[in-house]
Parts: C-alpha cells; structure tokens; sequence
C-alpha cells in the first residue's frame, strides 16, 4: 500500500512540474546578437494537450541560402530529444503537444542527421525558458470599485430660490442702491452748478451806467 501511494505521490509531483513549466510564457532571444525575438505562450487545455502560439519580430527570410524557414523545438520536462513542435512560417505559429516542457529554441528549418544510433539536431539560433503564469502565484485579490450613488438634487418648496439666485438678487440689489446714491449726488451736484450760474447772471446784469446816458 505505501509502495502504491508513493508512486502515486511522485506521478502527482511530476504532473505539477509539467503543468508548472509548461503553462505559461517564453521570451525567446537571439543567441547570435542580433534584434531578432520572438514571445510564446502556452495554455493547458481539457483535452490535455498544451495550445501554443507564437509571434516574432525582426527575423530574417530566409535565415540562409537553400533554407527557406525555422523550426520550433521544445525541451521536454522529463528530459530526453527536443521535440518538433512545427515550422515557424513568416514570425507566426500555432502548435499543440502532449509533452510537458522547460524551454524553447528556434533553429533553421533543416531535418536531423543520423549518424548511426546518435541523432544531430540542427543548432539553436534562438532560445527562451518557460516562465510561469505570474497571476496563478499572485495573493492579490482585486477589490470591486466603489460605484457612485445617485446625485441628489434638492427639491424647492413654493416660494423657494435656489442659492445662487438669492446671492445674484442681493448683488443686483445692493448694485441698485449704490447706482441711486450716485444719481443723487450728481443731480444735487448739478443743482448747485445751476444755481450758481444764474447767482452769477444776475449780478453781471445790474450794471451801474453814467448819469445822463
């Protein structure tokens, strides 16, 4: 019974590590210096093969003459060959695999050479490690955003002004009574200026004349 739930244990342990490395991203550099890059990402799905997608940038077409395309290859977790996932076509590529795995490398699309029992696979040009999904370890939770309540306008009984209204009447009231105030003074201003001009006439018209004239 033990022997059993160890197996079971480590077959448990070995599934995690798979669906760890392989559930998630790789940035993909070049190895030979150049601007050349590429982003992958891989996604578990129920039928449990991994859904992979790439996308590149800055890549050379063709990579050499009489090779006309790269090639994708995976490491699997358990060790082993690397394993074609497929051709990478213009910088873009959807493959599917059951095995689970560690990293990535692009090469030239070239087939393997044989030389007896040892396999010769074609030079990594580029290469990535499997990153995992940073949200599955994340603890954040995200809080719901406050949703505002209704404006609430305040209704007015009969009679009532709004505020503003009551402070531009009382500014268009105190406005009048200083406009009245300086009408005063000028008509009483005026007044005076009137009354000494006739004050003035009057005195000039009473001339003393010569007797006889």
């Amino acid at each position: 019974m033990k022997k059993w739930v160890g197996v079971f244990l480590a077959a448990g342990l070995v599934m995690a590590t798979g669906v760890g490395a392989s559930e998630g991203t790789a940035d993909i550099f070049s190895l030979r210096g150049r601007r050349e890059r590429c982003f992958l990402a891989s996604v578990l799905m129920p039928s449990g093969n991994y859904k992979v997608i790439m996308s590149c940038r800055d890549m050379i077409f063709p990579p050499e003459q009489f090779v006309y395309g790269y090639a994708v290859w995976i490491n699997p977790v358990e060790g082993g060959d690397p394993i074609k996932l497929g051709s990478l076509g213009v910088g873009k590529g959807e493959y599917g695999t059951k095995k689970a795995f560690s990293s990535v490398y692009i090469s030239e699309d070239r087939p393997i050479v044989r030389e007896g029992t040892r396999k010769i696979f074609p030079p990594a040009l580029m290469q990535g490690e499997m990153k995992p999904l940073n949200i599955w370890a994340s603890d954040v939770i995200a809080e719901p955003t406050a949703t505002p309540g209704p404006t609430v306008v305040p209704t007015l009984g009969e009679g009532e002004r709004p505020a503003d209204q009551e402070q531009a009447q009382s500014v268009r009231e105190r406005l009048g009574a200083w406009v009245t105030r300086i009408l005063g003074v000028l008509f009483g201003v005026g007044l005076l200026v009137v009354l000494a001009a006739v004050i003035v006439m009057s005195v000039g018209g009473r001339k003393r004349y010569p007797p006889g004239v």
